[in-house]
């Protein structure tokens, strides 16, 4: 078996984001894993994980103790796909930005949802609610030129 086919089929796994393996002769075999990290749930109807990309993982929510902001979604979802509709990809990859920036933060979120138009709605359960009224595009671009 070649490297390459190693690298095909452990990227065709779910937890799995990208693989490398290297061979070193005459008795090694290098393994590099970068694993899809859960940013956000999503309620499928059952809470399901979902990574920064808007991909479903195969991970039990209760079993894995993931407190993790909930993601407005869109419907219906392909019965059986992996990829979440586009919007609900757009406010997983800002989560995962977020998660990045401050884990903190993220943290204290109950839920991330789509507000009027394209702004994004951060709640802090029933008493407190984040609005950013930029643009989604203008919060991606680092707010610009402050």
């Amino acid at each position: 078996m070649t490297p390459d086919l190693w690298v095909e089929d452990l990227g065709a796994l779910p937890l799995v984001r990208s693989a490398n393996v290297v061979r070193r002769l005459p008795h090694t075999i290098i393994v590099s894993l970068l694993e899809r990290q859960p940013v956000a749930l999503v309620p499928t109807p059952t809470m399901e994980p979902v990574d920064g990309d808007g991909i479903r993982l195969p991970l039990d929510p209760a079993s894995h103790r993931l407190d993790l902001p909930i993601l407005e979604t869109e419907y219906p979802f392909m019965e059986g796909g992996r990829i979440m509709p586009p919007r609900t990809r757009l406010l997983a990859s800002e989560v995962n930005r977020l998660m990045q920036a401050d884990t903190a933060f993220l943290q204290m979120l109950s839920e991330v949802l789509w507000g009027e138009r394209t702004t994004v709605w951060l709640l802090d359960g029933p008493s407190l609610m984040w609005i950013f009224y930029y643009p989604l595009a203008y919060l991606q671009s680092g707010f610009g030129k402050v």
